[in-house]
């Protein structure tokens, strides 16, 4: 190994001995409060909401995430991204290469990503405090969205953690402006995140919506007023309902009985 690597190394071990230091400091605070919890503050048990996240935008080709890369580090040099009074834009200069590192350790098939930040940093030979600063940024300008997340402890002990911190899952997310560029390379392109985000809200408000319908005007909705099939299911509705009601009104009455 170089004495460039040497030293970097070095670094690296010297800030995860720090980081160390402070998960056992912040472990004995709570101990002392009672709490013996070692989380982050803003962490979730792993399990679907990630899964969702990593199909819904972890799900591309080599090709695309090539095309991603080469967008990010163009929009990033644009002059009309430049800071005042700065020589670059929003993206630090190691920040596109992290953001290609980060891609590479997603699975192809199901989307999953959840490094670990010293694999990243390992992977892309940078500093540990480097990998935090390019993640922020990220986030920042919509590139990049992550979740931290806990697991269950197996088998703990009733007065130790019953969660413990585990690796952060990423999933890439596409602003409106890497939303065009894709589109003109490939001809489509992922929805930008605010029109998902839009259609999802949508989605769950219509299926609130449905919620509060009665199975007669459930059936009007689903198959219009004048097919056949949704004056049959309309007939079974009103029946349905009527039972719903009868068994209501059976319960009220048993109850004051």
């Amino acid at each position: 190994m170089s004495a460039g690597g040497n030293r970097l190394a070095a670094a690296n071990a010297a800030r995860a001995a720090r980081h160390q230091l402070r998960q056992t400091s912040s472990a004995l605070q709570g101990l002392r409060r009672g709490t013996s919890s070692d989380v982050r503050r803003n962490s979730y048990h792993a399990g679907d909401h990630e899964k969702r996240k990593w199909a819904t935008h972890n799900t591309f080709s080599a090709a695309v995430r090539n095309e991603r890369v080469r967008q990010v580090r163009a929009w990033s040099m644009s002059p009309a991204q430049k800071k005042a009074g700065s020589r670059r834009g929003p993206l630090s200069f190691r920040t596109p290469h992290i953001y290609d590192v980060i891609m590479s350790f997603r699975n192809f098939e199901n989307g999953a990503c959840f490094p670990s930040i010293k694999g990243i940093a390992r992977r892309a030979n940078v500093a540990i405090a480097t990998v935090d600063k390019a993640i922020k940024e990220l986030v920042d300008v919509g590139l990049l969205g992550k979740l931290l997340r806990t697991r269950p402890v197996e088998d703990p002990d009733p007065k130790g953690p019953q969660v413990e911190q585990i690796t952060t899952a990423y999933w890439f997310l596409v602003p409106t402006w890497l939303a065009k560029a894709l589109k003109a390379k490939f001809g489509s392109a992922p929805k930008p995140d605010d029109q998902v985000q839009r259609e999802q809200d949508d989605a769950e408000h219509v299926q609130r919506m449905l919620d509060t319908l009665s199975a007669e005007d459930l059936a009007a909705f689903r198959l219009g007023d004048q097919s056949i099939l949704a004056k049959a299911l309309a007939s079974y509705g009103r029946a349905h309902d009527r039972i719903a009601r009868f068994q209501s009104v059976e319960t009220i009455r048993d109850a004051k009985i």
